[in-house]
This record gives structure tokens, sequence and C-alpha cells, in this order.
């Protein structure tokens, strides 16, 4: 089983960890052993929601969806099994489209995924319009769970990060981020 690290610092910042649900997420995370991405992304998740005051946790496939079953002191396998109940393609956009409708203004935008995209809008206009119309001072991270060569965000977008691999340090990697250490 996955073991979640004691966190004792958060952000003043509002978040949102976003987890790709779609059907690629069930290949294994290369972090050694049997855990796979979606396994990993779920307890990153949870991690940021128990220990940020101001997070929202979404999921995403085709489309976005509020990931209201994410609770505090909840069994990591029972928040990864009701994860697993929404499944499908992956649109990446579909996670900006839900932010820029809903009007949500996140000082940060964390999205776990393998970066296997292949539906919907791209990102990287919805991002930006993100950017135009919310909240200018945004950042976005996206967290590959799998060592894939491709990207779903513009690289050259100072307000994108990509992170690849997991170790120890990535959510304190994700607070330097948005609270702008680094």
């Amino acid at each position: 089983p996955l073991v979640l690290p004691k966190i004792e610092n958060e952000t003043v910042s509002d978040i949102v960890a976003v987890l790709d649900t779609s059907g690629s997420m069930c290949a294994l995370a290369g972090i050694g052993g049997d855990v796979n991405c979606i396994s990993a992304g779920s307890a990153l998740v949870t991690l940021l929601y128990n220990v940020e005051q101001h997070a929202e946790i979404i999921g995403f496939t085709n489309t976005a969806y509020k990931a209201d079953f994410v609770q505090k002191r909840r069994r990591l396998e029972d928040i990864k099994a009701d994860f697993q109940k929404h499944t499908g393609g992956t649109n990446f956009g579909s996670v900006l489209k839900y932010a820029i409708d809903q009007e949500k203004i996140y000082d940060g935008i964390i999205i776990f995924t393998d970066s296997e995209t292949w539906q919907g809008q791209h990102a990287t206009p919805l991002f930006k319009k993100y950017l135009n119309d919310i909240n200018p001072n945004c950042k976005l991270i996206v967290a590959s769970m799998a060592n894939n060569p491709y990207t779903a965000v513009d690289p050259k977008n100072e307000q994108v990060t990509q992170l690849i691999g997991l170790d120890s340090n990535i959510y304190s990697t994700i607070v330097d981020i948005i609270e702008n250490r680094i």
C-alpha cells in the first residue's frame, strides 16, 4: 500500500488538484513495484486535499467532474476505486474549460496525468484564455505519472511547469512553484 508522507507546510493559495482517470492511467507509474498511475495520482490528490485548506479536487476523462468523494480521513483504496468508476478518453483541455466556465479563481492548477491526451480542445489556448479572462497569475503544473516523451502543455509558457516522475519531494516542489519560491 502507498503511505502518505507527513506534510506540515501548506500554501495560502487556492488550488485545484486534478486527476486524469482515463484508461491509460492503469499503466505502471514507473516508480518500482506494481503501483499504477491512477494509484499514485489518487494518493497525491488525497495528500493535497488533506493538507491544503483551500483545495478542490477534480477528475477528468472526456470531461471534467468534481470529485466530491475525496474526503479527509477516507481510505485511499476507496478513493481510488471511486476515481476508477470514471473512465474514458483523455480530454486534457476539459479541466481548463471547467475552470473557465465555472469562473474558478485558482492560484495553482495541478494536473496528475500520464500526458496521453488526444481528445478535445488543446490545453495551450485554453490556459491562455484562463490567464486572460480569470487569473493572470495562475500557475499550471503538470505532474506526469509516467515517463512519456511528450507534453500536453506549452513548455515555453513561464507559468507552466511539467514535472516528470515521482519522488518524495513532489509536494514540496509543487508548493514552492505556486508560492513563487522557485
